[in-house]
């Protein structure tokens, strides 16, 4: 008897597959990926792209060789990593270059990601005095993009997560960590928008209440799993659920998806969704005479990582 099964269902071991061999032929020939096909190897796009080989059944590791020569081409002073001499150190990315190590200990060694944990933890956003523009809480610190300015939502969850896997790891003072951790936390919730969810940095800006984004929800959302019975939690995964389809990108399904799978929510038609997505983009890629679609990599990785997460537990803390 012929049992017919959704083409999404049927393709999905095949898809993820021809994924996984697509960011491969995309990775540049000196190690890292950029964030298109081209273009030189950036920090962001490079750890996405590990953190989902890592998840690649039977990966070798050997074939990361490369990509880790990269990330050590980076490392700079202090254990920061930049990719050329003349930017600025970007925290949030490095805190992902320590979230993907601590999760790929096959990256770097253990001093040097001490190193960056270290410079990671000591990393902090300006505080400012209160004004009548901003409702938030001005005091509260957590990470920045850049170091001595203002504390934002992405850069502030990803040096959440860093610590709290540092923490299992057992490389950083654990008291310490937890008090940034806690006062991180603090922000988070200050920043919370009314209706749930996040913005970029701000919930409420000269009277007006700003709109959250459903990226940066699902990455907030991520390094506050340990305090779910919080309202401004509860209110923002009630956002999620509800909104995730307005932003129908890789990008953000990706996140979406792991970020629901991490709570334990179902993530079914998000999956549909990105595998649709993604094998449209790829037929659309290997149709004759349109090899020149735009291809985010970055998009890519993120989408990969959470079409290969299952039951790892790389984002639960």
């Amino acid at each position: 008897m012929h049992v017919y099964l959704p083409s999404y269902m049927v393709l999905d071991g095949r898809r993820t597959a021809a994924l996984f061999d697509a960011l491969a032929e995309a990775a540049n020939p000196q190690g890292g990926w950029s964030y298109q096909p081209g273009k030189s190897s950036r920090l962001e796009p490079t750890c996405w792209a590990l953190l989902a080989r890592g998840l690649e059944p039977a990966h070798d590791v050997r074939s990361d060789a490369s990509h880790k020569a990269f990330l050590d081409s980076c490392r700079r002073p202090k254990g920061w990593l930049v990719e050329d001499d003349s930017w600025p150190v970007n925290v949030a990315f490095n805190a992902l270059v320590a979230f993907t190590s601590l999760n790929r200990r096959d990256l770097a060694t253990e001093e040097t990601i001490r190193a960056l944990v270290a410079s990671l933890a000591t990393s902090k956003g300006v505080q400012f005095p209160q004004t009548a523009s901003f409702r938030q809480d001005n005091s509260l610190q957590g990470w920045a993009w850049l170091d001595t300015t203002f504390s934002w939502v992405e850069p502030t969850a990803w040096g959440m997560l860093v610590l709290h896997k540092a923490i299992q790891a057992g490389m950083v003072s654990e008291a310490s960590a937890r008090a940034r951790i806690a006062e991180a936390e603090r922000l988070l919730i200050d920043r919370c928008c009314h209706e749930g969810g996040w913005n970029f940095g701000n919930a409420n800006v000269m009277g007006q209440d700003l709109f959250p984004h459903v990226p940066t929800t699902a990455i907030a959302l991520l390094a506050l799993q340990g305090r779910r019975e919080e309202p401004a939690i509860t209110r923002s995964l009630a956002f999620l659920e509800a909104h995730w389809a307005d932003e129908p990108s890789a990008l953000a399904l990706g996140l979406t998806m792991i970020c629901l799978r991490t709570y334990g929510r179902p993530v079914d038609e998000i999956e549909r969704q990105l595998l649709t997505h993604e094998q449209q983009r790829l037929e659309r890629r290997t149709t004759a005479g349109n090899d020149r679609e735009p291809q985010n990599l970055h998009a890519m990785a993120v989408a990969l990582t959470a079409l290969s997460l299952s039951d790892h537990d790389t984002f639960r803390i």
